[in-house]
């Protein structure tokens, strides 16, 4: 305890100066030091055993004993508290409601400021437990996550395809829990981008998460904001008026697309006729694969040769993100729902 370690500290600088003093303070602690470490390295080994764990609830139970005894030795102090008798036990039973009764569990907290490099193991553990995490109703608090995301972001760059996807996964799944989908569906198209697959799809978590710095109050913590960071993809909008006089024909895109599209192009062609603008819709298009957009861009370019405005509509922000990758997007309008 803190009392015999001062003691052992005054005994040894008194009689033997500040050597004496840091030799006495390291021959109290060296021994239950190594006494900790061994009984750990035992503990490790059995933790999984029912009596290991059913000693720990015993043990559990004396610690809360001992705390309500000194809880209870603490009571006549606290008749000079500057909220009196009364105003303390209204705040201990508020306490005990909230923990014993109501469950409230207390905020996560993980610093991520003094992490540097990740390697492929961590980072598979670390996305088996963000996947883990996200359907669970947790309040979490991350500290300098922007730690995380650099050191993923450095050990898979954009178009090292040599590089483990565990990573890109990792990194996909903490931005979903700091509700970032701006960023998820960046991260999400560069993924696409460097292993030609298609990447996972954002679903909102029900973790919450909360990003602030480790150097700030944690009453200064506020949620993830995502408005700060701009998506490649800038929606393109077409004027109304423009329209007016001219012949328009709306046409469906659904299911994955991959492959040629040579044959679904040439039926959409013979359903156009001699309109001028043409509207594709994107709202049941699941997936586009590298082939497949490139034979749109191809097909986009030709009706820009016949004087025809092509619209992709209601198109999925990855979607949208992908064809602003292939280029579509500077020969068509695309736009994204507005819910």
């Amino acid at each position: 305890g803190p009392n015999v370690v001062n003691l052992s500290l005054m005994l040894g600088g008194r009689y033997f100066g500040w050597r004496g003093a840091l030799v006495a303070l390291a021959g109290m602690l060296t021994f239950p030091t190594l006494v900790a470490l061994a009984l750990a390295a035992v503990f490790a080994g059995v933790a999984d055993f029912p009596g290991v764990q059913g000693a720990l609830r015993g043990l559990g139970a004396v610690a809360a004993g001992l705390i309500v005894a000194t809880g209870l030795k603490l009571v006549v102090a606290l008749r000079n508290h500057v909220l009196g008798a009364v105003g303390c036990a209204v705040v201990a039973a508020i306490t005990f409601l909230a923990v014993a009764l109501l469950r409230l569990p207390l905020p996560w907290v993980l610093d991520w400021s003094a992490l540097r490099h990740v390697d492929a193991q961590g980072a598979a553990r670390l996305q088996r437990l963000l996947a883990q995490w996200a359907p669970q109703a947790i309040d979490m608090r991350w500290l300098d996550a922007e730690c995380l995301f650099t050191a993923l972001q450095q050990a898979a760059p954009t178009g090292a395809r040599d590089a483990d996807p565990t990573f890109w996964m990792a990194r996909l799944e903490a931005l979903r829990l700091a509700n970032r989908p701006v960023q998820f569906d960046d991260v999400a198209i560069d993924y696409c981008m460097t292993y030609e697959v298609s990447p996972p799809s954002w679903e909102r978590a029900r973790c919450q998460v909360r990003i602030g710095s480790a150097w700030a109050s944690a009453t200064k913590l506020t949620l993830s904001i995502i408005s700060g960071v701009s998506s490649s993809f800038v929606e393109s909008h077409l004027q109304e008026d423009s329209r007016a006089g001219q012949s328009q024909c709306t046409v469906e895109l659904s299911g994955q697309l991959t492959g040629d599209l040579s044959v679904q192009l040439q039926q959409i062609d013979r359903q156009l006729g001699s309109s001028r603008w043409v509207e594709v819709s994107c709202a049941s298009l699941i997936r586009v694969d590298f082939i497949a957009a490139g034979d749109l861009l191809n097909w986009v370019l030709a009706k820009q040769t016949e004087q025809r405005s092509v619209s992709f509509v209601n198109a999925h922000r990855l979607l949208a993100l992908f064809f602003a990758a292939m280029g579509i997007d500077e020969h068509a309008s695309v736009q994204i729902p507005r819910d």
